[in-house]
């Protein structure tokens, strides 16, 4: 199935259901591209080395055999057992493909080994515009493997550990969307456009997973938000990174409504990170705290909302920070409305909390 570019349209929520105005390119929907096993991981402050996702990142690349396709878009490689896997990984016969931003380290050269045959070169392409965290392995049966977080691939810091969350999904029928994320791949490193921004896949048992990019027009954070009339239980979102510009102010804009409407909306920021956003949101009537850590220093890492409503979850993970700054270098951000889960419910509540 191949992908087509989606029409633009307008569409304004003015019956109160949900928010203000947006104009929206509509995903581009994967029918045939059926995903399951949606699972949120987290890394806490307390966890030792190497952490829930670090093993999530491991365990993946070590699935792929023979015939096997990986695509990884990073922000860097600072994790030597995750480069040592995609090297194995490559010497099993997988292909794999990587776009970095920053750097290798220890390089790929560094780590082969006498009989390799790879390049290098080939496998880590940089490009200054990846600031991504994700991960797809393409089966040669068309079953796909995706990890969609903000968890940057290093060591566990000691002194100031980072705390994390990933959304992992399968998808049957996946060729699509891994075509999808390589044209992604191909946009930032030769400006060529992916046919949309966004693409949907239906949920084995009912719902919606959409990965998309934000752009001009698209906001996935206001998006999502702007589609909530109200919530149940405890409405989060959790950055490292926010500010009031015309990414985040949208974002706050709903999240007053929200608020108004009676949710009970709690936003977590890193302090160093956002501490105008903190005013912004307090100006906005919107509750809002710099996280704090049971286990001492540490560092919020989250691009996170999760709220509920009718039935349905509503979680959105993302490797972007919720500024025009990330918008501009493309992120990917995960989406996925679906029936509610007491067992993610019960994760997002367990672990913001520690840090509210």
């Amino acid at each position: 199935m191949g992908l087509a570019v989606a029409a633009c349209s307008t569409e304004s929520d003015d019956d109160g259901a949900g928010g203000g105005s947006t104009t929206t390119n509509p995903p581009v929907v994967l029918d045939d591209a059926l995903a399951s096993d949606i699972a949120f991981h987290v890394n806490r402050d307390v966890d030792p080395a190497p952490t829930p996702i670090h093993q999530l990142y491991i365990a993946t690349i070590e699935s792929a055999g023979e015939g096997d396709r990986i695509a990884a878009l990073q922000k860097y490689f600072h994790s030597e057992p995750i480069t040592s896997a995609l090297l194995d990984a490559a010497r099993r016969g997988v292909q794999v493909e990587t776009v970095y931003g920053e750097d290798v380290d220890p390089s790929c050269e560094s780590l082969q080994q006498d009989g390799d045959t790879f390049d290098c070169a080939a496998m880590f392409r940089q490009s200054m515009l990846s600031h991504h965290k994700n991960l797809m392995v393409l089966g040669g049966n068309g079953e796909l493997r995706a990890l969609v977080g903000s968890f940057n691939l290093r060591e566990r810091s000691t002194s100031q550990p980072r705390v994390h969350s990933a959304v992992s999904f399968d998808v049957a029928g996946g060729l699509p969307v891994f075509e999808w994320y390589l044209a992604v791949a191909e946009m930032m490193l030769t400006g060529t456009e992916p046919p949309s921004d966004a693409i949907q896949l239906p949920i084995d048992g009912g719902g919606t997973v959409t990965l998309s990019l934000p752009s001009s027009s698209r906001n996935p954070v206001r998006d999502m938000l702007a589609a909530l009339p109200g919530c149940e239980g405890t409405l989060w979102m959790s950055y490292y990174g926010a500010n009031d510009d015309w990414i985040g102010g949208p974002a706050f804009d709903e999240l007053q409504r929200l608020t108004q409407a009676g949710c009970d909306v709690r936003v977590l920021l890193d302090e160093e990170q956002s501490p105008t956003a903190k005013l912004a949101l307090e100006g906005r009537g919107v509750a809002v705290r710099f996280a704090t850590f049971p286990a001492g220093s540490a560092l919020l890492g989250h691009k996170l909302v999760f709220a509920e409503h009718g039935g349905e979850m509503f979680l959105l993970q993302s490797s972007a920070n919720l500024t025009a700054g990330d918008m501009l270098l493309s992120n990917l951000t995960a989406t996925v409305q679906a029936p509610q889960s007491a067992a993610i419910r019960g994760t997002v509540d367990g672990e913001l909390a520690r840090y509210w």
